[in-house]
């Protein structure tokens, strides 16, 4: 049983890191990419889903096992020496429950915080 979950992890992994088939790559809809599984009004309302309001600031997104897989490299500061940046919080569309819950997890205050930066969904602490 353990075996046959720890070869479900691996191919999964494997599957994860091939190389994508991009259906948007900077903010553009690849048109040839879309399917019968993935058309474009499932893109739409997965588009929706994910409270995405300007295709434009998606740098490239893909299908991952049936879902939407939005990847956007730009990194955004949203804590420095201590404070947050609440307008740059607002715009990637978190609240400051969302720092305050991260911080949470990790034990931490607000003002021991150099840096954090989030970058596709993961907030990356610095501790000063």
């Amino acid at each position: 049983m353990i075996l046959a979950i720890l070869i479900t992890i691996i191919i999964l992994s494997f599957y994860e890191y091939k190389k994508h088939i991009y259906i948007i790559e900077n903010g553009n809809i690849i048109f040839k990419n879309l399917n019968d599984n993935h058309n474009l009004e499932t893109l739409i309302k997965d588009l929706i889903k994910k409270k995405v309001d300007d295709i434009t600031k998606i740098e490239k997104a893909y299908y991952f096992l049936g879902s939407l897989k939005i990847v956007n490299n730009k990194p955004c500061i949203l804590i420095s020496n201590g404070k947050i940046d609440y307008e740059l919080l607002f715009k990637i569309k978190k609240t400051p429950f969302f720092i305050l819950k991260a911080l949470k997890k990790k034990s931490l205050k607000i003002n021991q915080i150099l840096y954090a930066v989030y970058l596709n969904d993961i907030l990356y602490i610095v501790k000063s």
